[in-house]
């Protein structure tokens, strides 16, 4: 028994309710807004005076949410129409560019056309013609499309300007609105911050009322303790303590007695549950016991199937075992009577394979490659010599034929049409024509060429046939052949021809005139007849040849001379009765060879079978004549003889023709020796007709006899008749059985099989001719099962299905029918009407649905054919659960695999308490493994109050079902796919839906103490069944094992990584594709566009991912058709990069270098992100300000530098940075948690200065590193480094001194002057040659320097290799300095090591206000 939702109730369908909101939206106009403005306040009515300015606030609050709601309403609608202008602008232009290749292709197939027309080569002109209409056809289609398109659009964009319009109507009641929001956004945080004031008041009062029930108990206790200290000595204290023993007794009973209520409420839950899991197995026991017995029948129909399949194959085995063994006894038959005669060797060891080929086993079907094609030869050549000829001139053929690569050959070159040809009927002296055609079925250009026609018939075959030359692959070619008969025989042959690849051949028939002659019937069985009787048959002789001739009957094969005859005759009469019978064609092989056979001539009187009025004749080409044979019995018995027909023709053999008769003596007989009543039931009257036959001449009384056991049952009326002369006599038997007749019949009644055979007599003139009647008896009745039924409780919005089994006990058919069933039952199938056949046993399901709550008791009444009643007594309970649903059937649209269809049901609580309201819980059990998901599933519900619960499909393939014919190809590729995708069947207009019974259980009311746990009623449990049909996607994700997810995992942030999706199409047309947008700006894109795809095509679809952030990214792409969409999942997850570059100090020094010499430096790069990441190096120049200047300045370091942006400055006469700085590796890539070393190297090639910016980037263009590069290269050890920067043209020769310029700015303010101050550095390079342990330095002409106030500390020094040493330049303006005058002077440096360089250091001094 299992509750079943009412037929009648309303269905939902999302469809429409989207549909519904459309059209509410688009029904949104600024008019409909300004009606509404004022809607709210019409509505209302007035107020008392306290209450009128909160009722004008709630007025002004409700009125400001509608407004925002339609004109939110609106704004969606603007947006819809701006993307349905934008989808249709995006389809217009595919459209056109499809329509631009269109033309394209045309024209090139034009310009292809013209060239091969030119070339006159008209079979690809052919092709290219219809290719070219085809594409005509396609241009047609698109530019119609276009013409669609472009009505679509304007369209769109006039209900764009429509929107457009209405949003510019309501913008100032927009800005009202928002004027409106905003105060009432003020108001509303007022009141929070008013109330979080009131919290806090109440809060601290509530704290320091706690703080003085705290101090007050603190008090008591203290009281309470110096009490008990001062009565603990005395009986009071005593009491107190016997008192609290007492008090903590009673606490520890009463937790005793919570624990024990807590285990007995636990333990109702676990009944509970137990009850529901029974509740649950009892339901899905039917579904299992037709799960287990479709199981079972489907192993029974395999093993049936096996059964058969084993059968065929033995017979077939026997069968080929069979002609094999024959095979075998023939060719030893044959090699037995070709031993006396000498053979060929070669032939022998051809017979030899043959056997050996013919022993081997045969394959059940003969496939392309087992096919004999030099097989016609030998079926052609039917005697020995032809077989040689034919043999010897194919062998010259083939010896002739050009020698090719051997390569595996299906068969011949070219096709003839006909295969054979065949001459057929020809006549001496006349002439016949036929016309051949060879087709070139080769993958190449072939010609063929005719070699000659067979020995046989080179004398009458004459054939007409020019060279056609090279054949193209299905051209043809045709060739005239000639046939003048010679001799008036059967001949046979064939054409030969050669070509370029191997030999083929024609065979050629020619069939003489001949005669074909043949019976309808080879046997003639004339039955039973009296003596005396004549009794004629008719057999018909036909000639199916060309030929006419003469025909005769005779009793001899041979000719004239005719043997004896034989008649076999039985005397005894038993034997005339019983009326055994020989089958004709089972006639022993005895008669025709004459053994232990007597004939007689036709001509003797004791002969009962004669020949008719013709005997001999003349049968012409295509005709048929009529023979009759006649049969005149004179004496009772069988008569059996065999007669020939002879023909004129040497060439058709004599047909034998068997005769079969019998005579009888008896003058009556009865039409049917047994009468079968067939089934009979008891108690029913049934009656049949007896037919008696007279063969005499005279009257004959009749008299029935039954047997006597059977009187009471059995009767013929009437029992005395008379039958005139060879006529008839019909009499009446009634037979009604009854219960008594087991008893009664003895021995002529099987009570097992409950079969009758009733014995009858006919007595006519002291003669009897018995007759048995038969009939099997069987019972009426009809059983129930059980013969009560209780439905029990049932919910009055619900139904309760049951089933019970009608048996039919008797074999033959009856009808039946519940009649008079009240309102509240349903009887199915066929609403209780139906026959039942013999032995059948019918499950009818009664559904209860009750109208009120109340108790049901009654019966149900089956009445069969036979005016039978089967009375049912019934009973069942009408509840009227306290919760409500508002659909009890829901039927969702057909949906395709990964789609999903919803639907909204309501909960509603119709409780009528009379006392305070207690709510109730449900609960929604969904079957396991099923598609369809609830939400909610549980909640409370008060008396009136109603939840809305949303009901979801998503219909997805299981791992016992299989995928689509994409995804198999992907597990044979994707699965046992997609493509077990069982193959899913195509689309089919009206899927069978999927049944799903969800079920929603009530609680009780809940209590009110919190640890009470609500209990659960198994009556007011409601059901809510689900059809969920689900349908084959019309496209399908055959990549990545054909799911809809397209994840990208980690990318680093900046970098795109493209993966390919492909799309096919399982429908049965072809489906023009459309996408949804992504978002502007996302890190998705589609880099393809899509194309129309026909069926079983696939597109693949290219997606980039680019994350912008270090996010994790998630979109949903629609691929639209006209049959359906198909939803794709892009998700990916941008990382940030990190990479870590040590030493991280801002700048690197490689240090003073000499020329031709290296320094070098290593940085190390660590990754530490999840993802792999590409790295470069890049390196800028960069001159400094000042000689005393290093590295970048703080704007170039911020900057992405590269050679090709910004070229390399020229540095003191130096190379590009590529000559002097390399990097080892400059690029690469690292794993997660990789390092990686690079090696800097700085190479000098000449003097001079090196700046530079050493940039590491990322493959997302992002910087690990920013480093100044400092580096000098001196061709000598010695150097000196500091002062001004010098131009190029002031650089010097080698030969002359190395000019140094030195500016010393004094500052000077009010006429009080300071000193000057600058440095300069000598250094010594150290050297990996061998070079002096120290250099020296010496200034020069100090004297007229120090005269204008220029002093040098120190004047000389030694400096070791690689170090150096600071020297100080002071200037003091002297007395008499004039201000604004600039004092010059040159001294000399001398640096000596290995060699020595001289150094002119031009000093500038002067006094300046800013000396900056």
């Amino acid at each position: 028994m299992e509750p079943e939702g009412l037929p009648d109730t309303p269905e939902h369908v999302t469809q429409e309710d989207r549909s519904s909101d459309e059209d509410s939206t688009s029904s949104i106009t600024s008019e409909w807004l300004m009606s509404d403005s004022d809607s709210v306040e019409q509505e209302q009515e007035p107020a008392s005076a306290p209450d009128q300015r909160t009722m004008e606030r709630c007025v002004d609050t409700a009125r400001m949410f509608k407004l925002r709601r339609a004109l939110g309403q609106l704004d969606l609608y603007h947006r819809q129409k701006e993307q349905d202008v934008q989808t249709a602008r995006e389809q217009q232009r595919a459209c056109r560019q499809h329509v631009e290749e269109l033309l394209e292709q045309r024209q090139k197939l034009e310009e292809e056309m013209e060239c091969q027309r030119t070339a006159d080569n008209s079979a690809v002109l052919f092709r290219l013609r219809a290719q070219h209409r085809r594409l005509c056809e396609e241009l047609q289609r698109e530019e119609e499309l276009e013409l669609l398109l472009r009505d679509a659009l304007n369209k769109h964009q006039l209900e764009l300007c429509e929107a457009e319009m209405e949003l510019s109507k309501v913008s100032a009641l927009r800005q009202v609105v928002q004027q409106e929001e905003q105060s009432f956004n003020l108001q509303k945080q007022q009141k929070a911050s008013r109330r979080l004031q009131q919290e806090r008041q109440t809060r601290s009062n509530r704290l320091n009322m706690a703080q003085l029930m705290k101090e007050k108990a603190s008090s008591q206790k203290n009281n309470i303790s110096k009490e008990l200290k001062r009565t603990s000595s005395s009986s009071t204290g005593r009491f107190i303590r016997e008192s609290m023993i007492r008090a903590q007794g009673q606490e520890a009973d009463r937790q005793q007695e919570k624990r024990e209520l807590m285990e007995s409420r636990r333990q109702a839950v676990k009944a509970l549950q137990s009850n529901i899991s029974a509740a649950h197995s009892r339901a899905k026991a039917p579904r299992q016991r037709e799960q287990r017995e479709q199981r079972e029948q489907r192993e029974q129909r395999e093993q049936r199937e096996q059964r058969e399949q084993r059968e065929q194959r033995e017979q077939r085995e026997q069968r080929e075992q069979r002609e094999q063994r024959e095979q075998r006894e023939q060719r030893s038959c044959r090699e037995f009577s070709d031993s006396e005669d000498t053979s060929d060797p070669e032939e022998q060891q051809h017979e030899e394979e043959e056997d050996v080929a013919e022993d081997l086993e045969q394959p059940e079907f003969c496939g392309l490659w087992t096919y004999d094609y030099k097989e016609k030869k030998s079926v052609l050549a039917q005697t020995e010599a032809e077989q040689k000829t034919c043999t010897t001139y194919r062998d010259k053929v083939i010896s002739s034929a050009k020698k090719v690569p051997i390569k595996e050959k299906r068969g011949p070159p070219f096709s003839s049409k006909p295969e054979l040809l065949h001459f057929k009927d020809f006549e001496m002296e006349q002439i016949y024509k036929k016309k051949i055609i060879l087709t070139n079925i080769t993958y190449s250009n072939n010609s063929c060429r005719f070699v000659g026609v067979s020995d046989a018939l080179n004398s009458c075959i004459s054939v007409s046939f020019e060279p056609p030359g090279s054949l193209s692959t299905g051209m043809c070619c045709e060739l005239q052949v000639m046939f003048e008969p010679e001799v008036n025989e059967d001949l046979e042959g064939e054409l030969c021809f050669t070509t370029a690849t191997d030999p083929f051949f024609v065979p050629v028939r020619c069939s003489a005139k001949k005669c074909q002659m043949e019976v309808d019937s080879p046997c003639i069985d004339f039955g039973s007849h009296v003596v005396g009787q004549d009794v004629t048959r008719c057999i018909t002789l036909t000639n199916h040849g060309a030929l006419g001739c003469d025909f005769g009957l005779d009793l001899s094969d041979n000719g004239p001379a005719a043997p004896p005859q034989e008649v076999q005759t039985a005397g005894n009469e038993k034997k005339q009765e019983s009326g055994v019978q020989q089958e004709c064609g089972t006639l022993p092989a005895g008669i025709e060879a004459g053994s232990e056979q007597l004939f007689c001539d036709s001509s003797d009187a004791t002969c009962d079978v004669h020949f008719g009025s013709m005997t001999e004749g003349q049968i012409g080409p295509f005709q048929s004549t009529k023979l009759d044979i006649v049969f005149k019995p004179t004496i009772p018995g069988e008569t059996r003889l065999t007669f020939y027909i002879h023909f004129s023709d040497p060439s058709s053999p004599p047909i034998p023709v068997q005769v079969k008769a019998t005579a009888v003596d008896v003058p009556i007989c009865v039409s049917h020796p047994t009468i079968d009543m067939k089934i009979c039931l008891w108690d029913q009257s049934y009656h049949h007709s007896i037919c008696v036959h007279s063969r005499a001449s005279a009257a004959l009384k009749l008299i029935f006899e039954v047997a006597p056991e059977l009187k009471s049952h059995m009767e013929v009326v009437p029992k005395t008749g008379f039958v005139q002369a060879q006529s008839s006599f019909k009499a009446l038997l009634k037979f009604q059985p009854r219960p008594s007749l087991p008893e009664d019949a003895g021995g002529f009644y099987d009570c097992d099989t409950g079969v009758l055979e009733a014995p009858v007599e006919v007595h006519a003139t002291g003669q009897v001719m018995p007759f048995t009647v038969s009939a099997v008896l069987t019972s009426s009745d009809l059983n129930l099962d059980p013969s009560l039924l209780d439905f029990g409780p049932c919910s009055v919005h619900q139904a309760l299905r049951s089933s019970v089994r009608l048996n039919n006990l008797s074999l033959l058919p009856q009808d039946f029918g519940f009649c008079n069933v009240p309102e509240f039952v349903e009887v199915q199938p066929n609403y209780g009407f139906g026959t039942l056949l013999p032995q059948e046993t019918l499950t009818i399901d009664l559904i209860f649905r009750p109208k009120k709550a109340q108790v049901y008791s009654f019966q149900l009444c089956c009445k069969t054919g036979l005016n039978r009643d089967l009375v049912l007594p019934c009973r069942g309970l009408g509840v009227r659960p306290p919760l409500e649903l508002s659909h009890s059937a829901v039927r969702f649209g057909a949906t395709a695999l990964g789609h999903s269809s919803s639907a909204l049901v309501h909960v509603d609580n119709t409780e009528r308490p009379l006392t305070s309201a207690q709510p109730r819980l449900f609960s929604f059990h969904v079957p396991d493994q099923s598609d369809v998901s609830v939400s909610p599933s549980t909640g409370s519900l008060l008396p009136g109050e109603r939840c809305v619960i949303q009901l979801t499909f998503r219909p997805r393939l299981h791992e016992a079902e299989p995928r689509d014919a994409g995804t198999e190809a992907k597990e044979s590729p994707a699965e046992g796919s997609r493509e077990e995708l069982v193959k899913m069947s195509p689309l089919s207009p009206a899927p069978a839906p999927a049944h799903v019974s969800v079920i929603c259980f009530v609680s009780d009311p809940v209590p009110e103490a919190p640890e009470r746990a609500p209990s659960w009623s198994p009556v007011n449990t409601l059901c809510l069944k689900l059809q969920c049909p689900a349908v084959q996607p019309p496209l399908v994700v055959t990549s990545d094992s054909g799911w809809n997810t397209v994840d990208f995992h980690h990318v680093t942030v900046g970098e795109t990584v493209t993966q390919k999706c492909v799309v096919q199409n399982v429908s049965d047309e072809s489906l023009h594709l459309g996408s949804s947008l992504l978002a502007v700006g996302g890190p998705f894109s589609v880099l393809n566009a899509l194309r129309p795809l026909k069926p079983g095509q696939s597109h693949p679809m290219l997606v980039a991912f680019c994350p912008s952030g270090a996010l994790k990214y998630r979109e949903r792409l629609e691929l639209r058709s006209v049959r359906g969409a198909l939803w794709l999942t892009l998700c990916g997850e941008g990382v940030l990069p990190e990479v870590t570059c040590s030493p991280s100090a801002p700048g690197l020094d490689f240090g003073h270098v000499m020329v031709n010499e290296s320094s070098s430096h290593t940085l190390k790069l660590q990754n530490n992100s999840v993802v792999e990441v590409g790295f470069r190096t890049l390196v800028s120049s960069q001159a400094p300000p000042t000689l005393q200047g290093g590295g970048c300045d703080s704007a170039s370091r911020g900057q992405r530098l590269h050679l090709t942006h910004s070229p390399p400055q020229l540095l003191s006469g130096g190379t590009s940075d590529r000559s002097v700085l390399c990097a080892v590796p400059a690029e690469g890539r690292l794993a997660p948690g990789q390092s990686k070393d690079v090696q800097l190297c700085f190479q000098p090639k000449e003097e001079q200065e090196f700046r530079a910016c050493l940039s590491v980037l990322l493959s997302n263009q992002s910087t690990v590193c920013v480093m100044d590069l400092r580096g000098a290269a001196y061709s000598s050890s010695m150097f000196v480094r500091g002062g001004d920067p010098l131009s190029r043209t002031a650089l010097h020769s080698e030969e002359e001194p190395t000019p140094v310029l030195v500016t010393l700015r004094a500052p000077g303010s009010r006429g009080q002057t300071g000193p000057a101050v600058r440095e300069l550095q000598v250094g010594c390079v150290r050297s990996t040659l061998p070079s002096k342990k120290s250099a020296e330095f010496v200034w020069e002409n100090l004297g007229p320097a120090q005269q204008q106030g220029f002093s040098v500390e120190p004047s000389k020094g030694a400096v070791e290799p690689g170090r150096s040493r600071t020297v100080s330049v002071t200037w003091t303006p002297p007395s008499g300095y004039k201000p604004y005058d600039v004092l010059q002077n040159c001294v000399t440096l001398t640096l000596k090591a290995d060699t020595v360089r001289v150094y002119s250091v031009n000093l500038l001094a002067l006094v300046t206000s800013d000396p900056s």
